[in-house]
């Protein structure tokens, strides 16, 4: 008798990026790791080919690049604006010197005054010199907002210099501080000169002090720079806004996931050819594989887009490149291996109790209801973490860089800043290690109980109890 061979099952539609069960049922334990390859490769194709994730991502970029040229459009905008300044003289040479070379020194920060020689259409004053006939014309300009300040420079009957400032909203403003603070200066110079004082001797009065500031922060900080330090900060802020959109938005995505596979009852024909464990662990991994596409192309966009600024910015403002300069490429490659491990192991631990939620519930409509106490465990972290970065010193910060659902930001956080050893981020990472383990084996369990249960969601005490019950 000729044996019947067994038919194969059909095919689902290719269109759907759905998964045969046939190249799944080759025994499911023995092809574990087969089995999470071919469900996280349908996961991860079917997103990234979404439009919703290609516009996303276009729009991050987007968001990234012009943030990265914020600080070089508004300090283009302000070198462009010039306050018009026109001053009267009535006294003659001050000091020794010329009253207005001195004020465009002390105002433009010219080279004399020790700062960048600042001149043209990229000084922050244009400074022109009046007659005393024309003061009457000049305020009538001031009024009509035509000049921003009159100054007219006289003596009192004492000798000593006096100033007559006119503008239409008073003295106001940082501009106006560095005007009072140069004719503080000019008035002082004006005296000592007059008590006979030679230049060398009231240069020498005037010159700045020699200040040296160290605090605790600079010593843990392992001689970092201001800018090294600036650059590490923005990478730990970046790394908190990055872990808490990306646990939430994948996260959601995976709970999703699973309830719509529920719904749609494509998981009574996946767990027949793949254990609960493989389509969990393909699901997360596939998934979290997207997310980190996304975030590897917005970081990408970031870093070319903070090593083009300064280029640029020399390129608009010429030697007027004034501020704190921030290079990113200062960052250790400590610093970055530590990012990347706590990333992942972050996303995995929350990922798993998110897939473990969503295996729960029966209806896409309650999903983010089932997921209520994750996101307020997710943000109540993003808000520690924030609030961490402007005190990283604090005990209360480095008992909960300890603590799991807190570690992968509080301790990269310290570990970047310099407020950790090296072997704390080490102690740290074997504990969230353990802890992801553990959490993630529980959420199998809890997933194989809940992919097959529809219709009210089950208590407590029945999730526990088909945790412990016997199957794949």
């Amino acid at each position: 008798m000729q044996l019947l061979k067994p038919k194969k099952p059909k095919q689902d539609n290719p269109s759907n990026h759905s998964i045969n069960p046939a190249d799944l049922a080759f025994t499911a334990r023995g092809k574990t790791w087969r089995n999470i390859r071919l469900i996280l490769v349908r996961e991860y194709l079917a997103r990234v080919r979404r439009k919703i994730f290609v516009i996303s991502t276009v729009i991050l970029v987007l968001m990234v690049v012009v943030s990265s040229f914020v600080p070089t459009i508004i300090q283009w905008f302000s070198s462009n604006f010039q306050t018009k300044l026109a001053v009267i003289v009535s006294t003659g040479p001050v000091a020794g010197q010329d009253a207005i070379t001195y004020l465009n020194q002390a105002l433009n920060l010219t080279s004399t005054v020790g700062g960048t020689d600042v001149s043209g259409s990229n000084a922050a004053y244009k400074i022109t010199q009046a007659q005393p006939t024309e003061a009457n014309t000049l305020r009538k300009k001031v009024q009509d907002g035509d000049l921003d300040t009159l100054l007219t420079i006289n003596r009192n009957q004492n000798g000593d210099l006096i100033f007559d400032y006119y503008t239409k909203n008073g003295m106001e403003g940082l501009g106006s501080v560095r005007l009072s603070q140069a004719l503080t200066i000019l008035a002082l110079n004006d005296r000592l000169d007059r008590s006979g004082l030679s230049q060398n001797q009231i240069a020498q009065l005037f010159t700045p002090p020699e200040i040296k500031a160290t605090s605790v922060s600079d010593e843990k900080a392992g001689g970092k720079t201001a800018e090294e330090r600036a650059a590490s900060y923005i990478v730990a802020l970046f790394l908190v806004i990055v872990l808490f959109s990306t646990i939430y938005n994948y996260g959601v995505a995976i709970a999703q996931g699973a309830a719509e596979e529920k719904t749609n009852r494509i998981m009574e024909i996946m767990i027949s050819a793949a254990t609960p464990f493989q389509l969990m662990m393909g699901k997360i991994i596939g998934i979290g594989l997207v997310g980190f596409t996304q975030v590897s192309i917005v970081a990408s966009s970031g870093v070319a887009a903070s090593l083009l600024q300064n280029p640029i910015k020399e390129a608009l403002l010429g030697n007027k490149t004034g501020g704190v300069q921030i290079d990113i490429t200062k960052i250790s490659i400590n610093a970055l291996v530590f990012f990347l491990i706590f990333y992942i192991l972050g996303f995995m631990l929350y990922a798993a109790l998110y897939a473990a939620v969503g295996s729960l519930v029966s209806r896409q409509e309650d999903v983010q209801g089932a997921l209520t106490p994750l996101s307020f465990l997710n943000i109540g972290a993003y808000m520690v973490a924030v609030f961490s970065l402007q005190a990283i010193d604090a005990t209360w910060v480095t008992v909960l860089s300890y603590f799991p659902f807190f570690t992968p930001i509080l301790m990269f956080s310290r570990l970047v800043l310099g407020s950790a050893q090296w072997w704390e981020g080490l102690l740290s990472v074997i504990i969230l290690l353990i802890f992801t383990i553990i959490f993630t084996w529980l959420s199998s369990r809890v997933y194989r109980a809940g992919v097959l249960l529809y219709g009210r969601k089950p208590t407590t005490g029945q999730i526990f109890k088909l945790m412990w019950a016997k199957g794949k």
